[in-house]
């Protein structure tokens, strides 16, 4: 697989398969550095960035994610995933919950999945808990 990717890091279906097999691995560093190739080759690849910043979120890189899920979102505006990734991410590292609540809410309007609505709890529980 990784021979494909050196051969075209175009094919994205590639990349997101090796960095997966990477990041199963443990091998973040690989898996982040995989997809940073891919989204050289193919700047406007969405799921790409949602990714890597799930990635750089697992290495503590807290500011690269949130730059990375808020480039999934600009690029995907209806996808939810990169929107409840950005939710709880703000929830944890204590910033902006209103903004989080807002993403949550989004993301549940486009696909209301039990562990968003899992997400939508923990920053109303985490909201209450400040006031």
């Amino acid at each position: 697989m990784k021979l494909s990717v050196d051969a075209d890091p175009t094919l994205v279906e590639a990349v997101q398969d090796l960095a997966y097999l990477q990041t199963q691995l443990d091998d973040l560093t690989a898996a982040e550095s995989t997809l940073s190739l891919g989204l050289l080759n193919k700047p406007n690849w969405a799921p790409g960035y949602w990714q890597r910043g799930k990635i750089k979120k697992r290495i503590s890189d807290f500011v690269g994610a949130e730059s990375d899920f808020r480039k999934a979102i600009k690029l995907s505006p209806d996808a939810a995933p990169p929107k409840i990734s950005l939710a709880k991410l703000l929830v944890e590292t204590g910033k902006n919950l209103d903004q989080a609540l807002e993403l949550a809410q989004t993301a549940i309007e486009i696909d209301p999945k039990p562990e968003f609505q899992e997400v939508m709890k923990m920053i109303r529980k985490q909201t209450e808990s400040e006031k």
